[in-house]
């Protein structure tokens, strides 16, 4: 099922981590990215793989920047394919 958009998802994810700190819970960066990324639609495999490949972890904001790009280029090539037929 996708989403309706990966900011909203960014949003939503930070929210819980903002909740998490201010009740003192331990927070791992890599614990962090994997479930943030782990909730993205299926669409975003090769974001997903991308990431992984690079030895420096991004920080969320690198994360959600990054996938507004993501699904704006895939907005745009579904609307080219649909153009096309």
């Amino acid at each position: 099922m996708e989403m309706t958009s990966t900011n909203s998802h960014m949003l939503k994810m930070m929210s819980y981590l903002k909740k998490l700190e201010k009740l003192k819970a331990p927070i791992f960066a890599d614990i962090v990215e994997d479930t943030i990324l782990g909730w993205l639609p299926t669409s975003y495999k090769d974001f997903n793989m991308h990431l992984h490949m690079h030895e420096k972890a991004p920080i969320l904001d690198e994360i959600q920047q990054s996938l507004k790009q993501v699904e704006v280029n895939m907005n745009k090539e579904k609307s080219e394919r649909s153009e096309e037929h």
